[in-house]
């Protein structure tokens, strides 16, 4: 992980992420289907980005402490990003009172455990490229 990547590039690339992890994700939500529901809002609708681009930069002040007025001259290594996704997760999952709780685990393995989720990494690269090599975005940031 080296490539630095600025607020806004991060943004797609978490979403665009999260919207290919979803299908890796659906089979392996348990009942109930309350639970599941939940998880499908996050990663089918708010993670086509119309309204997330302020809890993303919540995500990224809660990961890295980086207020508002300075986002827009920053860059977050690739590690960096990973965190503050990591928290844009866990930031539903407290308004959801826990409901994304699998998601969340997910996310921590993958960071703790990089060797037992080749697939997810695969997604993780994909969003990556599609972003900074494609310029692809996923919804609509608000600077």
């Amino acid at each position: 992980m080296r490539q630095e990547v600025t607020i806004e590039e991060g943004y797609h690339i978490s979403l665009s992420f999260f919207n290919e992890l979803w299908p890796l994700v659906e089979p392996n939500i348990q009942k109930p289907e309350e639970i599941k529901n939940v998880h499908e809002l996050f990663f089918c609708i708010v993670c086509i980005g119309e309204e997330a681009s302020t809890e993303w930069k919540q995500a990224i002040y809660r990961a890295k402490k980086i207020p508002n007025e300075e986002l827009r001259k920053t860059k977050l290594s690739e590690e960096d990003l990973f965190l503050c996704a990591i928290e844009f997760c866990k930031l539903h999952n407290e308004r959801w009172e826990g409901m994304l709780d699998h998601s969340v685990r997910l996310l921590e393995s993958m960071k703790t455990n990089p060797e037992n989720h080749p697939i997810e990494w695969e997604k993780w690269k994909w969003a990556m490229e599609a972003v900074l090599i494609k310029h692809m975005t996923c919804g609509h940031f608000i600077p």
